[in-house]
């Protein structure tokens, strides 16, 4: 089975918020491995588990970034 671009943003979006609760990029790949099984009902590949990861980490970085701009 094949997620849209929105399914993998919105997932993206649900890691990046775990990784904000947990500070652990692990804690955030297991969660998203849950999260698309009780979703969508399959077992992800790994390359789309990364995507979403990467994703997030891009995601995270503009958060970070964004914080760092208005402290200066």
């Amino acid at each position: 089975m094949y997620l849209n671009n929105n399914q993998i943003s919105r997932l993206a979006e649900y890691a990046a918020t775990n990784y904000e609760l947990s500070c652990s990029w692990r804690s955030a790949y297991d969660s998203v491995i849950d999260e698309i099984y009780s979703e969508y009902g399959f077992k992800p590949r790994a390359s789309l588990i990364k995507l979403v990861i990467r994703r997030a980490q891009v995601i995270w970085e503009g958060h970070r970034i964004a914080a760092q701009a208005v402290m200066e």
